[in-house]
Order: structure tokens, then sequence, then C-alpha cells
């Protein structure tokens, strides 16, 4: 019996070994084969000149909007996202060793994630490692542009800061709060309606009084933006409080005025965006608009199977509330990107698919754990037969 069981063990972490370095591999080939983009360069010169000479800027003339000078809010991929690639640089190293530890740092957040968050639920941790490792071959193949993360672009980097977030929220509301801070303000402002709708949720399933859930929420509010706040005393202590006091002003002018901010959104009507050519819709691939539509809406079509099923008449009020709120997010990333997105590119369309399967696996947490209970049984069947 022992013997089995140290063969079944062994064939797991085989099983794990390999689609491990088979994402490794994927990493490899999208780091030599991806072409040079505006946006890596910008992110990766401003990570340097940070680590350098303490100013995250770039050498590049933006045409719509600054990424020149001191702390340019045009730079929307913050030092969370591209700290990487300026320690590589610092090192005198090459743009290849970049993405590289780039896309590490993303292979192993999520094998970390998973395994953790699995264990919670009573998965081993070979399993768990296992759940990682098969989540990091959907979000590397099947999200449109996956691998454009190893270009220092802040889009999966900054769900997995929600996704600790949500891994620390029972146990640290704070931490989650800081978490979140540092996702939207160090990574994507785009996951801002995230830590609203958690903010939301966190009030709702209080028990007390009114003025006690407003407390909290103030001081939830209070923590996420001390990430912005320590951004604002870097800059008081390189270049001097009148600088710092700029900078707000300047970010507000390029989320309103850049070229994916507000004033870009052309008029044109709902259904004429799917054919209009001036979006990038109209000109991506038949697989990339499915997979936007499909982890768009999987999280409504998975709930919806649930409740079909039977499976949500056991599910507490608190748990409905995080769905719905989670819903609501998702809603409206899903509005803004094919209502209201001035360009339509498939990465802003990344925050809102991100979601959807982070949604998907925290919400198919039981059904997991029922896999797992069958992939025991599965090993065992097959080392029998052996």
């Amino acid at each position: 019996m022992k013997k089995r069981l140290l063969c079944q063990r062994f064939w797991e972490w085989a099983v794990l070994a390999v689609i491990v370095a088979l994402m490794v591999a994927r990493i490899i080939r999208a780091a030599e084969e991806q072409g040079y983009g505006i946006d890596e360069i910008v992110n990766v010169q401003a990570a340097y000149s940070f680590l350098t000479q303490g100013n995250y800027t770039s050498m590049v003339e933006g045409a719509a909007f600054p990424m020149t000078g001191i702390f340019p809010p045009g730079i929307s991929s913050g030092i969370v996202v591209t700290w990487p690639a300026g320690i590589i640089f610092a090192l005198h190293g090459n743009l290849f060793l970049a993405r590289l530890l780039t896309g590490l740092v993303v292979l192993v957040q999520i094998l970390l994630l998973s395994g953790l968050f699995l264990r919670r639920q009573g998965w081993c941790w070979r399993h768990g490692l296992l759940g990682g490792a098969f989540l990091s071959g959907i979000l590397f193949q099947w999200v449109p542009v996956g691998m454009w993360f190893v270009l220092s672009l802040g889009e999966l980097q900054g769900v997995l800061l929600v996704a600790w977030a949500l891994l620390v929220l029972p146990r640290n509301l704070w931490a989650a709060s800081f978490l979140m801070g540092a996702a939207v303000w160090g990574c994507k402002f785009m996951y801002m309606p995230a830590m609203m709708m958690l903010t939301v949720a966190v009030l709702a399933s209080m028990e007390g009084r009114m003025a006690a859930r407003f407390k909290r929420g103030a001081m939830m509010v209070i923590v996420f933006l001390l990430p912005v706040v320590l951004w604002l005393l870097i800059i008081a202590a390189r270049f001097g409080g009148a600088e710092a006091l700029a900078w707000p002003g300047r970010w507000v002018w390029f989320v309103k005025h850049g070229f994916s901010g507000f004033d870009g959104v052309q008029a044109i009507p709902m259904m004429g965006r799917f054919t209009a050519g001036a979006l990038e819709w109209s000109r991506d691939a038949l697989p990339v608009k499915l997979a936007e539509l499909g982890f768009f809406l999987a999280p409504f079509i998975f709930t919806g199977s649930a409740m079909l099923a039977g499976r949500m008449a056991r599910v507490s009020r608190v748990f409905w509330i995080y769905t719905l709120c989670a819903w609501g997010c998702i809603l409206f990333l899903f509005a803004w990107f094919f209502g209201k997105s001035p360009t339509m590119w498939p990465q802003h369309a990344q925050p809102g698919m991100y979601l959807g399967v982070l949604f998907i696996v925290v919400f198919g947490a039981s059904w997991l754990a029922d896999l797992e209970l069958q992939i025991r049984s599965l090993s065992r069947y097959v080392i029998n037969a052996a």
C-alpha cells in the first residue's frame, strides 16, 4: 500500500513538472518571438529610470499624452508590474531576460495562488499546484493576446493582486485593501471597479449599525489609497512638494484626455461598434472575438448552471452578496469595452476576462474539490491496473 501511494505521488509530481516545464517553454517562446511595441519600451525605460535615477519616466515622446518629464501619468503600467524588467536592465541585462523574469514571476504567482486557495478548499499541495498549472495554461493560451504580459503590461499582474486580496480578505481586511490599491495604482487603473465592488460587498455583508459599516468602509478607502500616497511621497522626496501636489492633476488630465481616456469615446451606435473600421474588434479574428465574449459571459453562464444543478440552494447570504458584486464589476467592464472603449484593443478587454476566470475559480471551488476526489480515485485505479 505504501509503495502504491509513493508511486501515485511520483506520477502526480511528474505530471506537475511536465506542465510547468511546458508553461516555462511557452514563456521562453513568447519572450523570443513577441515583437517590440511602444508600450513595452516605455514601461521598461520607466522601471530602469526609477531604479537608477528615482524618476518613473521614459525617453519616448508621446503623441497623445506625455511619457517624459517627472513621473508622467501617461505611463499607465506601474512599478508593481515593471520592476522585474527594471532590475534586469539595471544589472546590464537584455530585453529577452527582462521578459523571461517577468513571465516567471507571473507563473510563480499563479502556482502559489492556486495552491494556497485550493489548499483551503481541502486539496493537497500537489493537486493544488496542478490546478495552478492548468490555470496558467488557460490564461496563457486561451485569453486573447494572453502572453503580452511578458511585455511588462499590467493587466494580468493586476488581476493576480486582486486574487491575492481576495485570498487574504477573510483574515485581514486591511491587507486586502492595500493589495487592491497596489492593483489599481501600481498595475492598471482599470481595476478600480473591482475595488469599488469589493467595498460594497464588505459593507453589505457586515452586521451591526450603519455608522460602524461606513467607518469600516472609510478605513478601507484610506488603506486603499496608501500606495498612491506612498508614490506621492517618493515624488516629493525626489522633486519637491510642488511636483507631488501637481501630479494628481496631471493624472486626472491623462484619464480624461489620454488616447484611451473618456474624451476618446467615439459617437458610434452600439451595434455599429462591431463593424466600425476605426475599432480593433472589426479586424480581430473570430476566435479572439469568441474568447472575449466567452470569458465575459462565463460567470453568468456558470452561475446559471449551478442554480439549475441545485448547487446554489445551500450558499449563504454573504456568498450571494459577493457574487452579485462580482457580476456588477464584470458587467461594468463589459459595458465599457463593448459600448465605450475608444479602441476596443484586446488587452483592454483582459481585466474583465481575467476577472471572469477568477470568478469561475472561486465560485467553482466546491466542484473542484469533488474533482480532486475523482482524480485520486482515477490515480489509484490506474496504479492498481498497472
